[in-house]
């Protein structure tokens, strides 16, 4: 109990950017005695865990919950069927997997920061000037995201299953990961990812979250719970910002009217997916609802290939029947622990 304690007081102190200094004037406690109890070597009264949990914002009796497994949370769901409990345990041992080669090598990520109160759309300008990012489309978001402390699989989850992506969240471990489903087109992929890295970045208290295909649904998604619209809207204003696509507009096309050739002249300047570049016309109202559902009908590609004569490929860069595709840095840590085990 010692030991948790003074870890979730860390944790939260952390993930509010504060200093054991500063906690220590705003409580009135010694910045030495704070030091200790996140260390577990002392443990302070109950007067002081009042001061400390009143000055982090939170329960006192927060402080004293015991952790719990976010997988073991997320099968308890009376939504999650024997189909999706098989799909997880896959991403479940590769959580493991990862945070076992994080402990061996003690190499971790250091945190993004936790956002509270923001719009969708300022979040997702915020954290994409924190990432100085400027004006410009996200085209590998699932390095970016990685980078940041949201570590990734992709993997291809059968048919049937009704999983788009997942978030779990180890307090104890600071440690977040993201499940995206690569039988879903590239496109869906990509805000999939963006969309699980704002539950990372704003819904890390919920630990796990399974997210339906439906997500993607525009009618069924007022039928979840809020911070599922939420990240939707962040996604795809962090994926492509309405600036990028004024700047366009404005300096090669310099009208607002779209046509098809235009828009595929767009897809081709962002390099991003055909439906992304749709879901951003229609968001700053560069083409209508009707024209949204029209274009999204068009064969685009042939259409593509008559304007330009070839066809700027969209695909995901991997082998589609791959089970399962690790990130980069999973893999630089496989071969590490792998050579530290051989030289030990």
């Amino acid at each position: 109990m010692l030991k948790n304690l003074g870890v979730k007081i860390r944790i939260v102190r952390e993930s509010l950017h504060l200093t054991q200094e500063q906690v220590s004037k705003g409580t009135g406690l010694s910045s030495e005695f704070i030091s200790l109890i996140e260390k577990g070597e002392r443990f302070p009264s109950l007067d002081s865990i009042e001061k400390i949990s009143n000055y982090l914002n939170k329960n006192t009796s927060y402080f004293f919950e015991e952790e719990q497994d976010p997988f073991e949370m997320m099968m308890k769901d009376k939504g999650i069927t024997k189909a999706m409990k098989s799909e997880l345990k896959t991403f479940r041992k590769y959580c493991q997997e990862y945070m076992h080669m994080e402990n061996t090598l003690r190499n971790t990520v250091e945190e993004a920061p936790l956002y509270s109160g923001a719009s969708p759309e300022a979040m997702a300008d915020e954290e994409r000037k924190r990432l100085g990012l400027g004006i410009q489309p996200v085209r590998d978001v699932f390095s970016l995201i990685e980078s940041n402390g949201l570590r990734i699989l992709r993997q291809n989850i059968k048919k049937g299953v009704e999983i788009a992506g997942a978030f779990v969240y180890f307090k104890e471990h600071k440690a977040g990961f993201a499940l995206i489903n690569t039988a879903q087109s590239y496109s869906k992929q990509l805000i999939t990812a963006a969309h699980e890295y704002c539950h990372y970045l704003k819904d890390r208290e919920f630990i796990c979250i399974l997210d339906n295909t439906d997500i993607f649904v525009d009618d069924y998604l007022p039928l979840y719970p809020s911070r599922e619209k939420f990240a939707h809207l962040f996604s795809l204003n962090f994926l492509v910002p309405d600036a990028r696509i004024k700047w366009f507009v404005n300096k090669e096309l310099q009208k607002k009217k779209m046509k098809i050739e235009d828009i595929i002249r767009l897809k081709r300047n962002l390099e991003m997916p055909i439906e992304i570049v749709l879901k951003a016309l229609l968001r700053i109202k560069y083409i209508s609802a009707s024209e949204y559902k029209e274009y999204s009908k068009t064969d685009y590609l042939d259409y593509e290939k008559s304007l330009f004569g070839y066809i700027k490929a969209e695909k995901a860069p991997y082998e589609k029947k791959a089970k399962v595709i690790p990130s980069d840095r999973y893999k630089t840590l496989a071969v590490k622990v792998l050579k530290k085990g051989n030289s030990g």
